[in-house]
């Protein structure tokens, strides 16, 4: 796939090159501290106390939920594929072959979250993926790869 700005090979999971995603990303980093200098969002230029003013957070916040029910639908629904747990607010999205950290360095995301869910829908929800909810996740990681409620005592 070609860059959009300027045709070369685009990054793998996106539509630019590495040189034209630090341009735009140093762009933004301007725009955003000469926003906060100003007290003015960066988003919609509006007054902000921070970076976003209220309207733009909430927008943003709403988005980052459909991105990761999306996320949910996308690999089995909204029940933790352990224990049944169905809470939206206690399920997240967990690496089935226990290599979490290393994939996320691999695509350039130090934290997961709503960036995690981004690179899910750009690449068109991978194999790979299952949901979890937050007990059986780390219940997983520290356990060896294996949920306690897996576990036979």
């Amino acid at each position: 796939m070609q860059c959009k700005r300027c045709k070369r090979s685009a990054e793998p999971g996106f539509k630019t090159c590495s040189v034209c995603l630090e341009s735009n990303r140093k762009q933004m980093r301007r725009r955003a501290d000469r926003a906060k200098r100003l007290g003015i969002c960066k988003v919609c230029r509006r007054p902000a106390h921070g970076s976003r003013c209220d309207l733009c957070l909430a927008k943003e916040r709403e988005y980052a939920k459909k991105l990761k029910i999306a996320a949910f639908e996308a690999y089995g629904g909204l029940e933790c594929r352990c224990c049944g747990e169905k809470t939206p607010q206690f399920l997240s999205i967990d690496h089935r072959y226990g290599n979490g950290n290393a994939h996320r360095r691999a695509i350039g995301i130090e934290k997961g979250g709503d960036r995690m869910y981004r690179w899910l829908k750009r690449n068109e929800y991978p194999d790979g993926f299952q949901v979890l909810c937050f007990n059986c996740n780390i219940g997983r990681q520290i356990n060896g790869g294996i949920c306690p409620h897996k576990e036979t005592l």
